[in-house]
């Protein structure tokens, strides 16, 4: 692909309100306290590496909302990222995961392989990795995770093609969007 002057400024300037974006979200995830918050937002970030030709993806919300998720299912005590974490944890996870998160690639709907989770401080992180992904043109998301216990819920989600870079805003009123790299 070839950029001139005038695309590279573009993508510059979008780069950086993405950026403003991020430290936004950063900052606002990171400064609330275990209790209750006013507002809902996780993160996806999906990465795609070329040279393993693997889509990698990371998703970041807070551990106590998503246990008061899988608690409205049913499944309590995971006590997730301490020493009391039930057995089950990582089969809950996916569970929940599959249920809701649905990545596609050039059309064609793809399940991640679960590469683990970590908590820190207050938020969960997953891990996923979609492997043999020859080329990425269209990727398209859909995030219902935590839309059970919070109508407010949002996720940002940022994608990185080589030095593309794109984002966008899933909520319930549009769960799911789609991106065409050029």
């Amino acid at each position: 692909m070839h950029l001139d002057l005038r695309n590279l400024v573009r993508y510059t300037i979008l780069d950086w309100r993405k950026i403003q974006i991020l430290w936004f979200s950063i900052i606002l995830i990171s400064t609330t306290s275990r209790a209750e918050h006013d507002y809902h937002i996780g993160i996806i970030d999906i990465h795609y590496n070329d040279s393993s030709k693997a889509l990698e993806v990371a998703v970041k919300m807070f551990v106590h909302d998503f246990e008061a998720a899988l608690k409205k299912q049913g499944i309590e005590n995971l006590q997730l990222g301490t020493t009391q974490e039930s057995d089950k944890a990582d089969e809950y996870v996916i569970r929940y995961f599959l249920k809701n998160l649905e990545i596609s690639l050039n059309d064609s709907v793809s399940f991640g392989q679960f590469i683990g989770k970590e908590v820190e401080d207050e938020h969960l992180w997953t891990y996923w990795e979609i492997t043999k992904v020859q080329s990425l043109k269209k990727v398209g998301v859909k995030a219902t995770m935590l839309f059970e216990i919070f109508d407010d819920q949002s996720f940002i989600v940022y994608l990185q093609n080589g030095i593309l870079k794109e984002s966008m805003l899933l909520n319930r009123q549009q769960p799911r969007e789609f991106v065409i790299f050029e």
